[in-house]
């Protein structure tokens, strides 16, 4: 019985990207044709490390990829709850069987869209040079539709030599991070989202429905951590330590006591710590 071209010319698409990505990474497989989640391999990036004359690969941070032959606008709307629960780095693979080459575009506005809007109705993806995508950009709205912008990240060939190899393997390692690090802070409810440049700001800070429910809680957390870490500067690092910042959280802590009742023990027993350290006594 004969099989569609396309079929066959999709096999060799995503062996091709296999082979690129067995450069760099351990992969699974996760999808067959009838379990279609929207991913092809699950890769796990490694680092070569020679430890007694013998070379290691050691396992660093993993992402999720989906093989494409084109980049033609993708739509990802019975997708939609599966990009929002995923804890994984979302990438799209290009492949250029011609050029034997594989190009990465990032789905690292992902945390940023659904903090920002919600879970779309409707969703597409496009692709875009990384220079032409910022903060202000990342996704188009018509009527309930939204248009999600995927970065350019990376390039590799079949044929890439082990330098550039380690080179932008680095790259991607550092995109995969960032994106790691929002998903977590997306889970966490903290809201604070680092960006790749050309973003001309190093973060994007989301307030509404979301982030007022935890942005209390959250600055709280971090001022014990300012109180805990003054307490070991303090002790550890002497030389280090600032009065007049100290003077201004212990009033800072004064005054959240007015607003708080009571504050949480988890500021005060940092606080307390502070304080037993610096003056030898208990408030």
């Amino acid at each position: 019985m004969p099989h569609l071209a396309s079929f066959k010319s999709g096999w060799e698409s995503e062996n091709l990207a296999r082979f690129i990505l067995c450069k760099f990474s351990f992969i699974a497989n996760p999808a067959s044709v009838s379990d279609d989640i929207g991913i092809d391999f699950f890769c796990t990036l490694f680092q070569r490390r020679l430890i007694n004359t013998k070379e290691f690969l050691i396992p660093r941070n993993s992402f999720a990829i989906q093989i494409k032959s084109n980049t033609n606008k993708l739509d990802f709307t019975d997708k939609v709850q599966y990009l929002e629960q995923l804890e994984l780095p979302f990438l799209i693979g290009i492949v250029d069987r011609s050029e034997m080459k594989l190009t990465m575009y990032s789905g690292e506005y992902i945390p940023l869209l659904f903090s920002q809007i919600g879970p779309p109705k409707y969703i597409e993806i496009d692709f875009q040079e990384r220079d032409l995508v910022n903060s202000n950009n990342y996704f188009r709205q018509e009527g309930e539709k939204i248009t999600l912008t995927f970065p350019k990240t990376i390039e590799l060939t079949a044929t890439i030599d082990r330098d550039e190899l380690i080179q932008v393997t680095d790259v991607l390692f550092n995109v995969i991070t960032l994106i790691q690090d929002n998903i977590s802070s997306k889970r966490n409810g903290e809201y604070i989202f680092r960006l790749i440049p050309p973003n001309l700001a190093e973060a994007f800070i989301h307030a509404g429905p979301g982030s007022f429910r935890h942005f209390r809680k959250n600055f709280l957390f971090r001022l014990a951590e300012v109180y805990y870490n003054l307490a070991w500067i303090y002790i550890n690092r002497p030389n280090e330590f600032n009065n007049e910042e100290y003077s201004l959280y212990r009033k800072l802590y004064e005054d959240l006591e007015k607003c708080y009742h009571p504050l949480p023990n988890v500021v005060k027993y940092s606080h307390i710590e502070l304080e037993k350290v610096v003056t030898g006594k208990i408030k």
